[in-house]
């Protein structure tokens, strides 16, 4: 066995090995087919790429009905009150490709995409990194693209792409201002405003609202894979169709906000689990005088799924405001229209009865027709709620019953 002495002799003895030589790195192909320009900065080269379409170009992207939205429609699509002063050329979209769909500290973003609209025209510049060298000069220009717009439109970008941005700036040591911006993420402005669809990922969402199907784009799983592949060997002509399919999703942003906006104007003939979405939205930022006027010239029939739900939000809006009458009248028509027996109709409508119409006898006589409708609910089936609903019953019904005979001895 050796030493210490031994040990540390035979390491001082030791020739250290020789550095390996850096590798060079592959040269890059295919950045003029591309459109890629390289823009000098402060912390090294960016490779940037510019479009510009304007609205003869892009139809289906209904351009020009985002241009005339008013700011009180960007809080009616976010519902956030810090989007309420903002103006369509001032609201930067953003979108980004990134090396994994997961997440995590190794997942980076190699393309940033961003549109903004001008008079008759859509801005694209979209950040391309060839290399994570690069990732500070992409970060600090486009920190300088944030300033002076008033807030950030994407798609599911609370969640995942300004997160992801922030990270890196963070690594970076990169103060990024403009990503406390308000936020417009249309992921959840759809989910609200929009029932019933299969999915709610951007190409289902193109498809229902602006009647596109991409044909050739490329499948997101498989761009991180593309472009790893495209770096080692040099050719970046095959993330042509990853670069326009950053392009259509910015596009598309556009058009879904416009889409989003009408739904608050163009409300006639709404399923009425979509007209609850409209007329709720309109509710939670208090907007009561137009929640009750969609409300009442709503169309909808019975059996629609959600009509009941619908009955039972303008009825809650009239009481809550003092519109007792109003409410009563909802309720009579949930009674005589509803496919399904509900108790909260009939007690809501003895609860008036009682204390805003002083009508005990109305208030029973509204309780024995609920009492019947249970009689049969639980013939055809035993559920729990209607014996909940039984004893509500009775028990509301034995209070009335001597509130009326007290009453009958006091006069």
């Amino acid at each position: 066995m050796m030493s210490i002495r031994e040990k540390l002799a035979a390491l001082q003895r030791t020739t250290p090995s020789a550095p390996s030589p850096p590798q060079e790195r592959t040269p890059l192909r295919g950045l003029e087919e591309i459109g890629l320009e390289c823009t000098e900065t402060l912390h090294g080269p960016l490779w940037i790429r510019h479009k510009r379409f304007t609205a003869g170009q892009i139809p289906p992207y209904r351009l020009e009905d985002f241009l005339r939205l008013e700011p009180r429609q960007f809080l009616l699509i976010g519902k956030n009150h810090t989007l309420q002063g903002v103006h369509p050329g001032k609201l930067l979209f953003i979108d980004t490709e990134t090396t994994g769909l997961a997440g995590g500290a190794g997942t980076y973003a190699f393309l940033v995409g961003i549109a903004v609209c001008s008079e008759e025209a859509v801005e694209v510049r979209q950040y391309f990194l060839v290399d994570l060298d690069a990732e500070k000069a992409l970060y600090s220009s486009l920190a300088n693209e944030f300033g002076g717009r008033e807030a950030i439109g994407s798609y599911n970008g609370k969640s995942y792409d300004l997160p992801l941005i922030r990270s890196r700036c963070v690594m970076n040591r990169i103060d990024f201002e403009g990503l406390e911006l308000p936020h417009l993420d249309l992921l959840h402005a759809v989910r609200r405003l929009y029932k019933g669809f299969a999915s709610y990922t951007l190409g289902e969402v193109e498809g229902r609202l602006l009647h596109i199907r991409r044909e050739e784009d490329i499948p997101g799983a498989l761009i991180p894979g593309l472009y790893f592949e495209a770096v080692r060997s040099g050719d970046l002509t095959t993330l042509k169709p990853v670069f326009q399919h950053n392009v259509m999703d910015l596009l598309s942003l556009i058009g879904i906000t416009a889409a989003a906006a009408g739904r608050f104007d163009a409300h006639e003939g709404l399923p009425a689990r979509d007209l609850l979405a409209v007329i709720r939205t309109l509710t939670d930022l208090q907007f009561y005088g137009d929640a009750e006027r969609i409300g009442c010239t709503a169309l909808c029939t019975p059996a629609e799924e959600g009509w009941t739900s619908l009955a039972r939000h303008r009825a809650g809006l009239h009481k809550r405001r003092g519109g007792y009458a109003e409410a009563a009248e909802i309720w009579k028509e949930w009674i005589e229209q509803a496919p399904d027996f509900s108790f909260e109709p009939y007690e809501e409508l003895a609860k008036y009865h009682e204390h805003r119409a002083g009508d005990i006898a109305a208030a029973l006589d509204i309780l024995a027709r609920a009492e019947g409708r249970l009689e049969i609910a639980r013939a055809l089936h035993d559920h729990y709620v209607y014996r909940e609903w039984e004893a509500s019953l009775r028990h509301r019904k034995e209070r009335l019953l001597r509130k009326q005979q007290l009453q009958r001895r006091e006069a």
